[in-house]
């Protein structure tokens, strides 16, 4: 835009209230290379500071004008021939004032990003890291302007449709996991961040992977994001989910695989698998990354799953250096693609020394920070130790949630044959009951623990309450 378009902008802002209020602050005088359009937004954003409103085009030539351009005429007289020229371009046209806000909001980003690497590339020729990563940071503060219009929920009077999507259900998303629901509030929800805390090897993948081809059968769009395995690998994994043919012997089945994949072509969402190498990829990278897939592919994932977040690093400098605020400020960074985008992002994190081998993982054994279950809506704390390796499960403890009461858990089947996850039934709870008697033998804690199961008779809740080790666990409750 530049300087008819220039004289557009002052023309918006002379007609339009409602265009001066949303951008008058956003406009500065450095983005306009016209001399006399840099006096009429001086003269206007001064009025407007002063008065709380835009001036008339009789006022501007009156007096803001003169008030801009002290005893020069001749400055004085070219501002206001600017000005007259401005006043008679057209604006009458239906489509006038969107066609201005979408030029507006490039030309202040476009200019936004111009200053900044201006002001970056000395910082640059210094070559030293500190002075990088502060060009680095100009550059990502000069892109994150936000154009937002919403005016949130009034309470009152947005009561009917508000009650309306709490009745359809909308923005909850159900996992493919029954039990699951139960205990998270329905199930996945838009505008949210998900964390699976596990040790190394328990089946963080394992577990985004089966999430992903569970919500792609719903006929949900994915992005899966790699930072730790080949993208063919990951894309394996869902080929054994899909086909029921087991990960080594896929390559032997090559035919059947290809059937089965066009048969739930049709049926499934689509789903992008993008590989990136581990500690290059910060969240700017992932958004532009969208766009980029919205422009060429007319794709637009409905969740995100990213293996994982540990192998990430930030926008920019982070509000410490070291590894708790790092990975406070990736996480923080994460979840604002999940409202920037309105959809579900998962992802997962180590655990440390403490949590391998345990029976019962908490969120105070996340690796390096614990401003990511900070920060998480859903964390969920995964945990295999021999026995339940020997018979092929992992429990799952939600130590929060947003959206439901923290502390439920349950039992996973891993079928690491086909990379597929299902929920235990029967007594898997009396196991639970026996680890936990086994890790505090010879105390009496008062605590609750609570898993669910599904029975013939609906879903079943299992209690035990300051009960010591030498006692029964009360029965369970089906509810």
């Amino acid at each position: 835009m530049m300087t008819n378009g220039e004289y557009f902008i002052i023309k918006g802002l002379l007609t339009f209230h409602d265009y001066a209020i949303k951008y008058q602050d956003k406009l500065e005088i450095d983005f306009f290379y016209d001399q006399n359009v840099k006096v009429l937004l001086k003269a206007i954003k001064k009025y407007y500071f002063k008065y709380s409103r835009i001036p008339s085009i009789e006022q501007l030539i009156t007096t803001c004008i003169k008030d801009i351009l002290v005893e020069n005429p001749e400055r004085i007289s070219a501002a206001e021939d600017t000005l007259q020229s401005i006043t008679v371009l057209e604006s009458n046209r239906d489509d006038f004032y969107k066609w201005l806000e979408d030029e507006t909001k490039i030309f202040i980003k476009t200019k936004r990003i111009e200053n900044a690497l201006m002001a970056a590339m000395p910082l640059m020729n210094k070559g030293d890291h500190e002075n990088i990563e502060e060009a680095v940071k100009l550059i990502n503060d000069a892109n994150s302007v936000s154009f937002d219009d919403t005016l949130g929920l009034d309470y009152f009077e947005d009561m009917n449709e508000r009650l309306q999507r709490l009745s359809e259900g909308v923005n909850v998303i159900p996992s493919g996991y029954q039990q699951l629901d139960a205990l998270i509030g329905g199930g996945w929800r838009n505008k949210s961040l998900t964390v699976f805390g596990a040790a190394t090897g328990v089946g963080k993948t394992m577990i985004m992977s089966d999430i992903s081809y569970k919500l792609l059968k719903q006929g949900k769009n994915g992005l899966y994001i790699t930072l730790e395995i080949n993208q063919d690998w990951l894309a394996n994994r869902i080929d054994a989910n899909l086909s029921n043919i087991e990960l080594n012997d896929l390559k032997d089945h090559i035919p059947t695989l290809k059937n089965s994949i066009e048969e739930k072509k049709s049926s499934c969402g689509r789903l992008i698998i993008k590989e990136y190498s581990p500690g290059c990829l910060n969240s700017n990278m992932i958004l532009a990354y969208v766009r980029e897939l919205q422009l060429k592919k007319s794709f637009k994932p409905d969740f995100i799953c990213l293996d994982y977040l540990g192998l990430m690093t930030t926008n920019g400098k982070a509000f410490s250096d070291n590894t708790y605020g790092k990975l406070k400020t990736v996480s923080e960074e994460l979840r604002s693609i999940a409202c920037i985008l309105d959809i579900p992002v998962f992802t997962g994190v180590q655990t440390n020394r403490d949590g391998y081998g345990s029976s019962d993982v908490g969120m105070e054994k996340t690796a390096d920070s614990i401003g990511i279950p900070m920060t998480a809506d859903i964390m969920i704390m995964v945990s295999r130790d021999e026995d339940m390796k020997s018979e092929n499960k992992m429990y799952w403890k939600i130590a929060k949630c947003r959206y439901y009461e923290n502390g439920g858990g349950l039992f996973m089947n891993t079928e690491y044959g086909c990379m597929r996850l299902t929920p235990a039934v029967a007594n898997d709870t009396a196991y639970k009951m026996k680890e936990q008697s086994k890790n505090n033998k010879g105390k009496t804690k008062s605590t609750v623990i609570k898993t669910t199961h599904a029975t013939n008779e609906g879903t079943s809740i299992n209690v035990k309450k300051d009960t010591p080790n030498d006692q029964e666990p009360k029965k369970a409750i089906n509810v």
